[in-house]
């Protein structure tokens, strides 16, 4: 998903969208933290400088690390 979102576009806005479509999100947003959630669906992001991909997917990316540690999914 988060491949698939920064191939698309960088533009934050952009971002939100796609990320609040995508089947992915749906059954991730329930384990995001509050964070997570509100930058999901923000109507303006702060930009990070040396973010490789647009803010919004930055923090769902740790989001999806912290929940995979979690859950014993990575070593």
């Amino acid at each position: 998903m988060i491949i698939v979102i920064t191939n698309e576009t960088n533009d934050p806005d952009k971002v939100r969208a796609l990320l609040q479509n995508h089947p992915a999100f749906l059954s991730l947003e329930p384990h995001l933290t509050d964070e997570a959630r509100r930058v999901a669906y923000a109507r303006s992001f702060t930009a990070v400088a040396g973010v490789e991909v647009p803010y919004p997917l930055h923090v769902i990316k740790n989001d999806i690390s912290r929940i995979e540690t979690a859950w014993g999914l990575t070593k």
